[in-house]
């Protein structure tokens, strides 16, 4: 298991968790017209839209559960986390 899962799976507050089910989804068999899928496995497919293993030039639009994802998010979310960094340097240099 990676990090990421352990700390996802670990929330109590699993709102972020069934915001990526869709309609026909549930993480447990509490109706029969639902298909049942694994919280780790929805945590696997998040990550992979997010941080995709090649650099794709045209990439897709995504949707999992409530969420719409064009492929660029990963890009934007390392450069924010970047920012946070205490080796960051803000001087823009005019």
């Amino acid at each position: 298991p990676s990090p990421l899962i352990d700390i996802l799976l670990s929330l109590n507050n699993t709102f972020c968790l069934h915001a990526l089910l869709n309609n026909n989804e549930s993480y447990s068999n509490d109706s029969a017209e639902k298909v049942i899928v694994k919280r780790e496995d929805k945590i696997k497919e998040l990550y992979d839209v997010l941080f995709p293993v090649k650099d794709y030039r045209h990439r897709k639009l995504y949707e999992i559960g409530n969420f719409q994802f064009n492929g660029f998010e990963g890009e934007e979310l390392i450069k924010t986390c970047n920012l946070m960094s205490s080796g960051v340097m803000y001087d823009i240099g005019f």
